[in-house]
């Protein structure tokens, strides 16, 4: 038997069939879409093991992705992975050089283990770059500068802080005492 060719043409105006890159990008982004629905199903029933190896599939498949990369790292450190947690802050540091939060995460693990003399290297660099860096940063910042006693720059940077967010009480309150131990 044999089947009739038929010639379809795309109407006026009718979009172009994607082309094989676009139509990998919307496998992949159709994937991910389910892998984050399993996720969710995942975290509700306890299944941390199952996130993380789902989580180091999207970060392996787009490293510069910050939300699943971030929530890789929260993951990680939930189940006391720390080592493995600080390798994929460090790696997504080091996929995003152009980006003021970059460090934001390693910085975290940092200050919870407070290790405050790693977070000063890692955010004050942030401060000179354009779109500066999330005010979170900032906050670890200026308590790692004031826990190392450099009451100096922790009242710097607690008045960005305040600059940014001129009704941030807690910023306020924080900038007054250092000033109470920096001047006496």
């Amino acid at each position: 038997m044999v089947l009739p060719f038929v010639v379809a043409s795309l109407e006026a105006g009718a979009q172009e069939p994607p082309q094989p890159e676009d139509r990998s990008e919307a496998i992949y982004q159709r994937a991910a879409g389910r892998m984050e629905e399993l996720n969710d199903a995942w975290f509700r029933d306890g299944e941390f093991p199952r996130i993380n190896q789902s989580l180091r599939f999207l970060v392996e498949a787009d490293p510069r992705d910050e939300e699943r990369a971030s929530d890789l790292i929260w993951m990680l450190g939930n189940v006391e992975e720390r080592t493995e947690a600080f390798a994929y802050a460090i790696r997504f540091k080091n996929a995003n050089p152009d980006y003021a939060d970059a460090a934001y995460y390693e910085a975290q693990l940092w200050f919870n283990a407070k290790a405050y003399t790693r977070v000063v290297p890692l955010l004050e660099p942030a401060l000179r770059m354009t779109p500066p860096p999330h005010v979170n940063a900032l906050r670890f910042l200026a308590h790692s500068y004031n826990r190392l006693g450099y009451y100096e720059d922790a009242v710097r940077v607690w008045d960005m802080v305040v600059h940014r967010n001129p009704n941030d009480g807690a910023a306020k309150k924080n900038r007054a005492d250092i000033l109470k131990k920096w001047r006496g």
